[in-house]
């Protein structure tokens, strides 16, 4: 993973358990959680934002989607 990006959404989206795991290569590393109870918090109070958070998780799979298909 690079610096910026983003894992665990697929647990968030399906409303399931956590299925991804990332091991740190380097000591100094910043992670922040985010738990779908307070996100769910936040669209309440500002709903227009849901539409842009699902926008931006939906750009960062279509991005994704290259690597999906790369050829061994």
């Amino acid at each position: 993973m690079n610096t910026g990006a983003l894992f665990g959404e697929m647990s968030f989206l399906e409303g399931g358990a956590a299925t991804a795991s990332v091991i740190a290569d380097e000591d100094a590393v910043d992670m922040y959680i985010i738990e779908g109870y307070f996100i769910n918090i936040v669209f309440v109070k500002y709903p227009d934002l849901a539409g842009r958070f699902y926008c931006y998780i939906a750009s960062v799979h279509i991005s994704l989607l290259p690597y999906l298909f790369v050829t061994r």
